[in-house]
């Protein structure tokens, strides 16, 4: 299970966890976003709408050691707000339905700054190039109709 960075308790030092950082939508993106899941996800597994979320940066598992560091770290880092426009449903490799669109520069930036601080903290992590995209459902059977992949707006800032 994935939980805040703030739930840390001390006396888990030894132990690692599955972490990443991410955007949030607020209310009405992840009401729409839902609304695609229940729509097009057929029998799928389908994303709780309280976990839907835009990856900015996956790390893997971390040791329980390194959560002041990465705390810090999160906290020095300053986003220029910029709204982000999910436009396509894609079907991704592993049968996973994505909401996807472009980056904006802004995200990029984000995201370079977050994946500097996780170095300077001597973190290894798999960098990939930033896709906006939030997962939908898991398991899904076939990729989205075409008109669901051109049609689909969801915007948040």
């Amino acid at each position: 299970m994935n939980r805040p960075l703030d739930s840390a308790r001390d006396d888990r030092a030894g132990e690692s966890r599955r972490l990443f950082f991410a955007l949030v939508p607020g209310a009405a993106a992840r009401t729409a976003l839902h609304a695609l899941a229940r729509t097009h996800a057929g029998r799928a597994r389908i994303v709780r709408a309280a976990d839907l979320h835009l990856t900015l940066l996956f790390l893997g598992q971390v040791s329980e050691a390194a959560l002041p560091g990465l705390r810090a770290a999160a906290a020095a880092v300053r986003a220029v707000p910029c709204s982000v426009m999910i436009e396509r449903l894609e079907r991704w490799r592993g049968g996973l339905l994505c909401a996807t669109g472009p980056v904006p520069a802004p995200l990029r930036t984000l995201h370079a700054q977050l994946l500097a601080a996780v170095r300077d903290l001597g973190l290894r992590v798999d960098v990939r190039p930033l896709r906006a995209h939030v997962t939908l459902a898991r398991g899904v059977a076939r990729a989205p109709v075409a008109q669901a992949q051109e049609t689909t707006r969801v915007r948040w800032r």
